[in-house]
């Protein structure tokens, strides 16, 4: 019933982990061979904790007394005191101490005569309230196997026999303890937890059962790391980083769910128990097996309860949980943790259920804050890496531009020098202001060449902008014009070419006229077709 949906959950984990990878779902065996090293090592891990708690089993004993001194119930405790013993005294502690000791000069009384009774009557009463309330005690446990209607008058006969100091004492102090229906017994009062084994290997079992608690708690660091080995496969390096500071804080939070239930929830849940007995006239006598297997529960649970924020916060960093989610599902959530408080509390009852899902309520809380804060660190510095890439590129794009302008310009330099050192110098540039509808090898090869659009002609006008110093070469290079077409006025510009004798080209650019159709053949290379 767990492994299945252990295992689901795992391969949920591992696809969306690994959505770019097709066919990742794991065979179902291989599956098994992984929980099967999971579990070895756990058992080995535990082994090895148990077997070293065991050698201080007897100082274990001693400390699960932790929780019964934190509810009051380390003593005996006797709640039906008369009125003279809780006017007398304010303490409640010390209520119980004096009553005790009458309690224990009456059972010595009882067994005793004569003079040995008036020897013991002065050694264990150290005031005449003490004597007078032990004797009205006495004859109080005496006068119960009498009829209800004649107990009083056989008091009040007895304590004539007594010392004439003590008589009114003795009647009074008995008419008390019968308003209070103080229990009539003088057998030697009991703990509340009976110290006995009832079976041969009853405490040998019990001390490797508080050995294992304490194995669990000790190795409970590497139990979790096994665990979420298991869970969370195919872990990267920055995800086992992330790992280790969930297990440091969730040790934490596991003794902190140990300690709150051995300090609160433990001892006010006995005391609730022991109260709810004398209620209804019950008295309490627990066996140590029961005791430890309630308080040891109790601890457990509440230690893995507490490690409720640490599985959600992976989830969150994981991308399994976020939120949006939890704060949608606030309402769901508080209901399933009221069932399952209900469900794993080993009484259910309303007390035990309101201590452990408080906490948990509380936890759920916190972690959505938490994980809102995680987003929001997460997506600052998502677009703080964002922002940083896209400086980067447009770096890397403005010197990729300029070095690939520097490399076109030397080009067309060294080109033109080519053309300028020619015995024939070219009669016009193949790809000029005057011929823009017969393209150039240059823009043919060149990188950053406009294709063609709608808007041809205003890109072309762009392109010649950009590339004016080798395609205007009548302004900046006036020695490529022919000798007999140079102006030797002092300017040194080209004169314009005269529209009687210069032929117009299709599209309006000007031909030169000293141009022949074999020039124009080797100077213009085809175009793109």
């Amino acid at each position: 019933m767990i492994v299945g949906p252990l295992l689901k959950l795992r391969d949920k984990i591992t696809n969306k982990r690994q959505s770019l990878v097709q066919d990742t779902e794991k065979p179902f065996l291989e599956h098994l061979e992984d929980l099967r090293k999971s579990i070895t090592r756990i058992i080995l891990t535990l082994m090895i904790a148990v077997i070293g708690c065991f050698a201080f089993n007897e100082k274990f004993f001693k400390l699960m007394e932790q929780p019964l001194r934190q509810a009051g119930l380390d003593q005996p405790k006797e709640y039906k005191l008369p009125a003279s013993v809780k006017d007398s005294i304010s303490d409640s502690n010390e209520q119980q101490v004096a009553w005790w000791r009458i309690h224990g000069t009456a059972r010595g009384m009882a067994d005793l005569d004569g003079a040995l009774r008036e020897s013991f009557i002065k050694s264990s009463s150290p005031d005449d309230f003490t004597r007078q309330f032990a004797w009205a005690l006495l004859l109080y446990h005496a006068a119960d196997s009498l009829p209800a209607e004649k107990r009083a008058g056989w008091i009040a006969d007895a304590a004539v026999t007594l010392a004439e100091a003590d008589r009114d004492k003795v009647k009074g102090y008995a008419a008390e303890l019968a308003r209070a229906e103080t229990p009539l017994s003088l057998e030697k009062p009991r703990n509340f937890v009976e110290m006995e084994a009832f079976a041969p290997a009853e405490s040998f079992m019990l001390s490797m059962k508080l050995s294992f608690f304490a194995g669990i708690i000790i190795s409970f660091p590497f139990l979790f790391y096994f665990l979420l080995e298991f869970i969370l496969p195919g872990l990267t390096g920055r995800e086992r980083k992330m790992i280790f500071p969930a297990l440091a804080i969730g040790f934490v939070l596991f003794l902190a769910g140990v300690a709150f239930a051995w300090w609160v929830v433990v001892p006010q849940t006995l005391k609730y128990f022991h109260e709810y007995s004398q209620q209804v006239n019950v008295t309490d006598n627990w066996r140590i097996g029961y005791y430890l297997s309630f308080v040891t529960s109790f601890t457990l649970i509440f230690g893995l309860v507490f490690e409720t924020p640490v599985i959600i916060m992976v989830m969150v960093k994981l991308g399994l949980l976020t939120s949006r989610v939890m704060r949608n599902s606030r309402g769901w959530a508080v209901i399933l943790i009221l069932v399952a408080s209900a469900v794993i509390t080993p009484t259910g009852d309303m007390l035990s259920m309101s201590f452990m899902a408080a906490p948990m309520i509380v936890m759920f809380e916190a972690c959505i804050w938490l994980a809102w804060f995680h987003e929001r660190k997460q997506a600052k510095r998502e677009a703080e890496e964002q922002r940083k890439d896209q400086a980067r590129r447009a770096a890397l794009i403005g010197v990729a531009s300029v070095q690939a302008g520097r490399a076109d310009d030397a080009a067309d330099s060294s080109s033109t020098e080519s053309e300028h050192s020619a015995s024939d110098p070219p009669a016009a540039l193949p790809y000029s202001a005057d011929h823009p509808e017969e393209p150039s090898a240059h823009g043919d090869s060149h990188p950053h060449h406009p294709e063609e659009s709608a808007d041809a002609d205003g890109d072309y006008e762009q392109y010649l902008r950009d590339h004016a110093s080798p395609y205007s070469p009548a302004e900046t290079h006036p020695e490529s014009i022919p000798v007999e077409d140079r102006d030797e006025s002092p300017s040194g510009e080209a004169p314009s070419a005269d529209p009687e004798t210069t032929p117009v080209a299709e599209g309006g650019g000007d031909i030169p006229a000293a141009e022949s159709p074999e020039k124009k053949s080797q100077a213009d290379p085809p175009g793109p077709a």
